[in-house]
């Protein structure tokens, strides 16, 4: 597939450069140069700038490193559901046992503190049968989630070395297909403790879960799609993750505002149908 046409490959690319970018990242990813990206100002056609955007996305996603997705959960969810809690879908059965039992600690608390029934999914064990659940990609609805396809979230689920994290504002962080409830809390609008739920995962250590995750499960790349106030949340997960030698990828969709997250479901899109398990 072209990455530049959208997988025509009858056509030219529009801006000769694009084979120099290539080579350039390529010996980037391998090592052998240092590569500082092109600046906005540099590359100020909007068409050279979407295909380098989408030749980054795919020249990471066909080297077939272990990769993860981070991307914010969202306000607009799916109803309904089944009265039974999947317990093998939880990502606790992915951090080591103190990660795990830190999460649902602060689970507890944050259910706690808006009056959310008590559940299992939130560090509860006493089962609350009123509790309807659904695997979180199918929860929620918003422009993130409108944009990545059915077959993408089915090759999420069959994939050993692709793998998407949702930071939440309930659960703090979730695998895709992990079952969730519906909810109604946000991190940039409600308070614990009398702070902003962003700034409070981020007091209480979201980002050493992450991190936690990410040694456990022997990450190579992370790339983070999180909006403001999520990657608050997470601080400072990007410097140590790179202190410990994973790669870290930034999508910056600032300027773009409320029809940010749409292209941020596209390039997920993108990233996951690009991405070659057995390359």
């Amino acid at each position: 597939m072209n990455p530049l046409h959208g997988g025509d490959i009858s056509r030219k690319p529009p801006f000769p450069f694009f084979k120099q970018l290539a080579s350039k990242l390529l010996q980037a990813i391998r090592g052998s140069v240092s590569f500082a990206p092109y600046s906005a100002k540099e590359v100020r056609n909007e068409l050279a700038l979407k295909a380098f955007k989408r030749l980054m996305i795919l020249l990471g996603a066909y080297m077939n490193r272990k990769t993860l997705i981070l991307i914010p959960c969202c306000s607009s969810k799916s109803p309904g559901g089944i009265r039974k809690y999947d317990r093998s879908s939880c990502i606790v059965n992915y951090l080591s046992p103190d990660a795990g039992n830190k999460l649902m600690a602060l689970r507890r608390q944050v259910a706690a503190a808006f009056k959310e029934m008590p559940g299992p999914d939130v560090g509860f064990e006493r089962p609350e049968v009123r509790i309807e659940y659904m695997k979180a990609y199918k929860r929620y609805r918003g422009n993130i989630y409108s944009r990545i396809t059915e077959s993408s979230w089915e090759k999420l689920n069959s994939s050993q070395n692709l793998k998407l994290l949702i930071v939440s504002a309930l659960y703090g962080v979730v695998k895709h297909d992990e079952t969730i409830r519906n909810y109604n809390i946000r991190m940039d609008k409600n308070k614990i403790e009398g702070k902003l739920l962003k700034t409070w995962w981020r007091k209480h250590g979201l980002c050493d879960i992450i991190l936690d995750y990410i040694v456990t499960n022997k990450v190579e790349v992370v790339h983070d799609f999180l909006s403001s106030s999520y990657s608050e949340a997470v601080e400072p997960l990007q410097s140590e993750v790179q202190r410990i030698g994973v790669d870290y990828i930034t999508h910056d969709y600032s300027g773009l505002g409320s029809g940010s997250n749409y292209y941020r479901g596209e390039d997920v899109q993108r990233l996951i149908q690009g991405y070659n398990e057995n390359s």
